[in-house]
Protein backbone atom coordinates (compact mmCIF):
# COMPACT_ATOMS: atom_id res chain seq x y z
CA UNK A 1 0.00 0.00 0.00
CA UNK A 2 1.02 3.62 0.24
CA UNK A 3 2.74 5.33 3.40
CA UNK A 4 3.14 8.55 3.63
CA UNK A 5 6.00 10.54 5.53
CA UNK A 6 6.29 13.90 6.63
CA UNK A 7 9.43 15.51 7.63
CA UNK A 8 8.23 18.88 9.56
CA UNK A 9 10.89 21.44 11.03
CA UNK A 10 10.13 23.72 13.76
CA UNK A 11 11.69 27.08 15.40
CA UNK A 12 10.39 28.10 18.62
CA UNK A 13 7.44 30.23 18.06
CA UNK A 14 7.75 30.39 13.47
CA UNK A 15 5.61 28.64 11.61
CA UNK A 16 6.31 25.24 11.41
CA UNK A 17 7.91 23.96 7.96
CA UNK A 18 6.99 20.68 7.06
CA UNK A 19 6.93 18.00 3.42
CA UNK A 20 6.09 14.91 2.69
CA UNK A 21 6.92 12.11 0.65
CA UNK A 22 5.00 8.97 -0.53
CA UNK A 23 6.04 5.69 -0.32
CA UNK A 24 4.18 3.07 -2.52
CA UNK A 25 4.93 -0.91 -1.48
CA UNK A 26 3.26 -3.38 -3.89
CA UNK A 27 3.51 -7.39 -4.04
CA UNK A 28 5.14 -9.23 -5.89
CA UNK A 29 3.07 -10.31 -8.90
CA UNK A 30 1.74 -13.82 -8.94
CA UNK A 31 4.27 -16.83 -10.38
CA UNK A 32 2.80 -16.89 -13.95
CA UNK A 33 1.92 -20.34 -15.07
CA UNK A 34 0.62 -20.37 -18.58
CA UNK A 35 -0.66 -24.26 -19.01
CA UNK A 36 0.62 -27.15 -20.27
CA UNK A 37 2.43 -27.51 -23.58
CA UNK A 38 0.52 -29.02 -26.65
CA UNK A 39 0.08 -31.11 -29.72
CA UNK A 40 -2.69 -29.96 -31.83
CA UNK A 41 -4.14 -30.62 -34.54
CA UNK A 42 -6.50 -27.17 -35.35
CA UNK A 43 -5.71 -23.78 -36.08
CA UNK A 44 -7.43 -22.33 -33.17
CA UNK A 45 -7.11 -23.08 -29.36
CA UNK A 46 -8.10 -21.98 -25.55
CA UNK A 47 -5.32 -20.79 -23.69
CA UNK A 48 -5.44 -21.71 -20.31
CA UNK A 49 -3.07 -19.74 -18.02
CA UNK A 50 -3.76 -19.30 -14.30
CA UNK A 51 -4.90 -16.07 -13.46
CA UNK A 52 -3.05 -13.99 -11.47
CA UNK A 53 -4.39 -13.51 -7.72
CA UNK A 54 -2.05 -10.40 -7.82
CA UNK A 55 -1.11 -8.07 -10.57
CA UNK A 56 -2.64 -8.44 -13.98
CA UNK A 57 -1.77 -10.96 -16.52
CA UNK A 58 -1.53 -10.92 -20.53
CA UNK A 59 -0.63 -12.89 -23.46
CA UNK A 60 1.98 -12.25 -26.17
CA UNK A 61 3.10 -14.02 -29.39
CA UNK A 62 6.69 -15.13 -29.33
CA UNK A 63 6.54 -16.85 -32.41
CA UNK A 64 4.40 -18.35 -34.99
CA UNK A 65 1.23 -16.29 -36.74
CA UNK A 66 -1.50 -16.91 -34.41
CA UNK A 67 -3.93 -13.67 -33.26
CA UNK A 68 -4.87 -13.45 -29.75
CA UNK A 69 -8.56 -12.92 -29.32
CA UNK A 70 -8.23 -10.99 -25.73
CA UNK A 71 -4.77 -10.99 -24.78
CA UNK A 72 -5.44 -9.69 -21.23
CA UNK A 73 -7.84 -13.15 -20.87
CA UNK A 74 -5.90 -16.18 -19.33
CA UNK A 75 -8.31 -18.40 -21.46
CA UNK A 76 -7.98 -15.79 -24.68
CA UNK A 77 -8.93 -17.92 -27.97
CA UNK A 78 -6.13 -18.32 -30.39
CA UNK A 79 -6.59 -18.16 -34.04
CA UNK A 80 -4.97 -18.84 -36.98
CA UNK A 81 -2.10 -21.28 -35.98
CA UNK A 82 0.75 -21.75 -38.46
CA UNK A 83 2.04 -25.63 -38.33
CA UNK A 84 4.54 -25.86 -36.87
CA UNK A 85 5.11 -24.45 -32.82
CA UNK A 86 3.73 -21.72 -31.79
CA UNK A 87 5.29 -20.27 -28.40
CA UNK A 88 2.95 -17.63 -26.05
CA UNK A 89 4.30 -15.68 -22.78
CA UNK A 90 2.35 -15.03 -20.17
CA UNK A 91 3.09 -12.15 -18.01
CA UNK A 92 1.62 -11.53 -14.76
CA UNK A 93 3.21 -7.56 -13.76
CA UNK A 94 1.78 -5.54 -10.49
CA UNK A 95 3.24 -2.15 -10.35
CA UNK A 96 6.11 -0.66 -11.86
CA UNK A 97 9.11 -1.64 -10.55
CA UNK A 98 8.51 -4.79 -9.05
CA UNK A 99 9.79 -7.93 -11.52
CA UNK A 100 7.35 -9.21 -13.56
CA UNK A 101 6.64 -13.55 -13.98
CA UNK A 102 6.49 -15.02 -17.02
CA UNK A 103 6.17 -18.41 -18.32
CA UNK A 104 5.72 -19.91 -22.12
CA UNK A 105 3.97 -22.34 -23.78
CA UNK A 106 4.37 -24.24 -26.77
CA UNK A 107 1.56 -25.03 -29.11
CA UNK A 108 2.73 -27.29 -32.26
CA UNK A 109 0.33 -27.91 -34.71
CA UNK A 110 0.37 -30.32 -36.62
CA UNK A 111 -0.81 -31.31 -40.66
CA UNK A 112 -3.91 -33.61 -40.63
CA UNK A 113 -2.88 -37.01 -42.47
CA UNK A 114 -2.97 -37.27 -46.15
CA UNK A 115 -5.41 -39.13 -47.46
CA UNK A 116 -4.89 -42.73 -47.10
CA UNK A 117 -5.65 -44.35 -50.64
CA UNK A 118 -4.94 -48.15 -51.35
CA UNK A 119 -4.62 -50.11 -54.77
CA UNK A 120 -7.68 -51.35 -56.69
CA UNK A 121 -9.42 -54.75 -55.25
CA UNK A 122 -7.93 -57.84 -56.36
CA UNK A 123 -8.66 -61.52 -57.15
CA UNK A 124 -6.22 -63.88 -57.48
CA UNK A 125 -5.73 -67.47 -57.42
CA UNK A 126 -4.19 -69.45 -55.25
CA UNK A 127 -0.67 -68.25 -54.18
CA UNK A 128 1.60 -67.98 -51.80
CA UNK A 129 2.44 -64.09 -51.79
CA UNK A 130 1.65 -61.18 -53.59
CA UNK A 131 2.48 -57.48 -53.28
CA UNK A 132 0.17 -54.70 -52.03
CA UNK A 133 0.51 -51.04 -52.73
CA UNK A 134 -0.86 -47.55 -51.01
CA UNK A 135 -0.02 -44.04 -51.35
CA UNK A 136 2.99 -42.88 -49.36
CA UNK A 137 2.08 -40.08 -46.91
CA UNK A 138 4.16 -37.24 -46.98
CA UNK A 139 1.76 -36.27 -44.07
CA UNK A 140 1.60 -38.48 -41.05
CA UNK A 141 2.55 -42.47 -41.17
CA UNK A 142 0.82 -45.33 -42.28
CA UNK A 143 0.20 -49.05 -41.69
CA UNK A 144 -1.76 -52.01 -42.57
CA UNK A 145 -3.62 -53.80 -40.76
CA UNK A 146 -5.88 -56.93 -41.70
CA UNK A 147 -9.63 -56.52 -41.02
CA UNK A 148 -10.86 -59.96 -42.22
CA UNK A 149 -9.56 -63.52 -43.79
CA UNK A 150 -6.01 -63.75 -42.58
CA UNK A 151 -2.21 -62.38 -44.11
CA UNK A 152 1.23 -61.99 -43.21
CA UNK A 153 2.14 -58.54 -44.05
CA UNK A 154 6.03 -58.74 -44.35
CA UNK A 155 6.39 -54.50 -43.54
CA UNK A 156 3.17 -53.44 -41.87
CA UNK A 157 4.52 -49.60 -42.34
CA UNK A 158 5.51 -49.43 -45.72
CA UNK A 159 3.25 -48.34 -48.30
CA UNK A 160 4.38 -51.46 -50.83
CA UNK A 161 4.74 -54.77 -49.15
CA UNK A 162 4.49 -58.34 -49.61
CA UNK A 163 1.51 -60.34 -48.28
CA UNK A 164 1.39 -64.27 -47.78
CA UNK A 165 -0.49 -66.68 -45.78
CA UNK A 166 -3.72 -65.44 -47.40
CA UNK A 167 -7.13 -67.40 -46.77
CA UNK A 168 -9.35 -68.23 -49.31
CA UNK A 169 -12.02 -66.12 -49.92
CA UNK A 170 -12.20 -62.96 -48.54
CA UNK A 171 -9.29 -60.98 -47.25
CA UNK A 172 -9.88 -57.54 -46.05
CA UNK A 173 -6.52 -55.28 -45.75
CA UNK A 174 -6.93 -51.47 -44.03
CA UNK A 175 -4.12 -48.74 -44.80
CA UNK A 176 -4.16 -46.39 -41.85
CA UNK A 177 -2.47 -42.98 -42.41
CA UNK A 178 -2.40 -41.38 -38.85
CA UNK A 179 -0.18 -38.01 -37.66
CA UNK A 180 -1.59 -37.98 -33.98
CA UNK A 181 -3.67 -36.06 -32.19
CA UNK A 182 -5.11 -35.68 -35.57
CA UNK A 183 -8.02 -37.77 -36.85
CA UNK A 184 -6.85 -40.70 -39.03
CA UNK A 185 -7.80 -41.68 -42.55
CA UNK A 186 -8.17 -45.00 -43.72
CA UNK A 187 -8.89 -46.85 -47.19
CA UNK A 188 -9.50 -50.81 -47.64
CA UNK A 189 -8.43 -53.13 -50.02
CA UNK A 190 -10.54 -56.47 -50.67
CA UNK A 191 -8.18 -59.69 -51.95
CA UNK A 192 -10.17 -62.35 -52.97
CA UNK A 193 -8.11 -65.61 -53.03
CA UNK A 194 -9.64 -68.40 -55.11
CA UNK A 195 -8.66 -72.24 -54.64
CA UNK A 196 -6.89 -74.35 -56.99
Amino acid sequence: GTTVLAWNITNGSCPNSSSSISVVVDDLPSIAFAGMDQTLCTSSFTLEAQAPTVGTGSWTVLSGSANLQDPISPNSIVQNLSIGFNKFIWTNINGTVCPVSRDTISMNVLNFPDQSVTMSDLSVCETTQITITSNNPSNGVGVWSVLEGSGIISNLSSFSTSISGLSYGRNLLRWTISNNPCPATFDTLLVYVYQK
